[in-house]
């Protein structure tokens, strides 16, 4: 008999790793082949060079172009048409470290673990910083007063990469904190997201009054969406951002406070409020003004024009909801846009509260008013304490609204 044939030998994949490119604006994955390929040459270059060229593509078999990989910047490059492309290196449910963790570049993000569980990813500037400590010594303790929020405050917080630790040493204060490779925060894909058509036909004499604008609101200019200045020094200037100054716990100058009247999401908000009132009874709606901020300019502008949506909320100490802040200085710690003159700008919402329950933990919504009868009916939101609330959660788009965006520094 003739000798057996040896089987070809393939390289396997780490479980939850995917190589990627980025095609225009989308990324796409490698096929099979090319990934076991990158993640070998990946494998074996760690600690030494970092780039690598072939020819040994399945898409480059009839071009047979010369490709250089640079992992370090993360760069595809095309030596023959001089094309470059961004790669990335995915590791996903693995409860093992990740082996980019140490890379440099510049999708690395560092993010902090606030209070209520919740990752919030440092300002540029302290990003770029505390990175720069890492990579410099990752055995030795940073310390640092440079510090965006710190400004005013100068306390001195101690970075320790070992046991992934920030410490205030003045309060002595410690959160965790993590690295991410390839974690830069992006913005929401909004295309075709959220209310997309008008309010339809004028509503029926029998609800106007509940459909009806706030008295505060100017003549409609755009049929979907209105931003107006309010004046300085008004009342209702004063009204609003009272609470924004008693809670912000440092000196800060209003550039301005804009008013958002937006004539497609005010219809279902003003049912809703109608809906949880008369359900509530005595209790009524419990409508507040509360805080809520997003780093990314798309993001804060899609809130805006479409609204909340809990689809991409993330899950916190207080479940999968929309989180709303009680005072300004959480949502101003590393949660609102800031540009690059400094400004930031921080959202001032009406949100319908009603009857409220101590968060339970991994909620998507809020629990029954009696545990015995569970379709008897829901409890509004949730809160992280019940005497004195840091956060209220919600977890219907329909029951916040952005009404105001204040500008400062």
């Amino acid at each position: 008999m003739p000798p057996a044939k040896k089987k070809a030998k393939t390289e396997s994949m780490p479980a939850g790793v995917r190589w990627m490119y980025k095609d225009d604006k989308k990324w796409k994955e490698y096929g099979l082949e090319d990934q076991q390929m990158l993640e070998k040459s990946y494998g074996s270059m760690r600690g030494g060079k970092k780039v690598m060229e072939t020819k040994k593509l399945t898409f480059n078999k009839e071009y047979g172009s010369v490709y250089v990989f640079d992992f370090k910047n993360w760069t595809q490059h095309n030596k023959d048409s001089d094309t470059t492309r961004k790669i990335m290196r995915c590791v996903e449910d693995s409860d093992e470290e990740s082996e980019d963790e140490d890379e440099e570049g510049d999708d690395v993000q560092w993010e902090v673990q606030d209070n209520h569980q919740m990752w919030t990813a440092f300002y540029d500037e302290d990003n770029e910083l505390i990175e720069t400590a890492y990579q410099k010594n990752k055995k030795k303790i940073f310390k640092t007063a440079e510090l965006t929020f710190n400004k005013g405050f100068d306390s001195t917080y101690s970075f320790d990469w070992k046991n992934m630790k920030q410490t205030n040493e003045d309060s002595g204060n410690s959160r965790n904190i993590r690295r991410k490779a390839n974690g830069k925060p992006k913005a929401w894909k909004i295309k075709n997201y959220g209310i997309s058509g008008s309010t339809g036909s004028a509503p029926a004499e029998a609800v106007k009054g509940v459909l009806s604008y706030p008295d505060t609101w100017s003549k409609q200019k755009d049929p979907m969406m209105d931003q107006f200045e309010v004046k300085s020094g008004s009342t209702e200037y004063n009204d609003v951002l009272k609470d924004f100054f008693k809670t912000i716990h440092k000196k800060v100058t209003v550039k301005k406070l804009m008013r958002v009247q937006n004539y497609a999401l005010w219809p279902f908000y003003a049912l809703n409020k109608d809906k949880i009132s008369k359900t509530n009874g005595k209790f009524g709606c419990n409508e507040k003004m509360l805080f809520h901020g997003a780093r990314v300019r798309a993001n804060m502008d899609c809130i805006l024009k479409y609204g909340f949506d809990t689809r991409v909320a993330n899950a916190g100490l207080c479940g999968t909801g929309t989180y709303f802040a009680v005072n300004a200085n959480y949502s101003d710690s590393g949660y609102v846009f800031k540009a690059q003159d400094g400004t930031k700008e921080m959202m001032i919402c009406r949100v319908l509260v009603g009857r409220h329950a101590l968060r339970k933990g991994n909620d998507r919504r809020p629990p029954p008013l009696d545990p015995k009868k569970p379709n008897s009916g829901l409890y509004d939101s949730v809160v992280d304490n019940m005497q004195n609330p840091v956060m209220h959660v919600v977890f219907y788009d329909n029951q916040a609204v952005p009404e105001y965006v204040v500008y400062y520094k």
